[in-house]
């Protein structure tokens, strides 16, 4: 899949996620990035500089408008996307998807 289809795919769930936070949550994400704290948007593979301008944008419309967003890469994601808040990061990559499916199996593993 071509990457900027793969990117409008992972940034549209970002923007559903976000809108559907109550607005304490995303309060107490945006005072998170005060004073120039970035919000680091962690990807499994560079995303070319057109990708990120329209990602910044779009984040910044969806938490804070005045914030700094920089980006950086970790292949252990194997695909996805991370944001990176000084306190907090929410996933939505392959990997914790991986680790989330193998907790629910090695639960039901103890269960039985």
């Amino acid at each position: 899949m071509p990457m900027k289809l793969r990117a409008e795919a992972w940034i549209e769930r970002i923007e559903k996620y976000l809108a559907a936070l109550p607005k304490p949550q995303i309060d107490v994400l945006t005072r998170q990035l005060v004073d120039g704290v970035p919000l680091e948007v962690v990807t499994a593979s560079v995303l070319p500089v057109e990708i990120e301008e329209k990602w910044r944008s779009r984040l910044c419309q969806s938490l804070c408008s005045q914030m700094v967003v920089n980006f950086g890469v970790d292949a252990a994601l194997i695909g996805g996307v991370e944001l990176h808040f000084p306190n907090t990061v929410l996933r939505f990559s392959w990997q914790s998807t991986l680790a989330a499916i193998r907790a629910e199996i090695e639960t039901d593993a103890h269960a039985c």
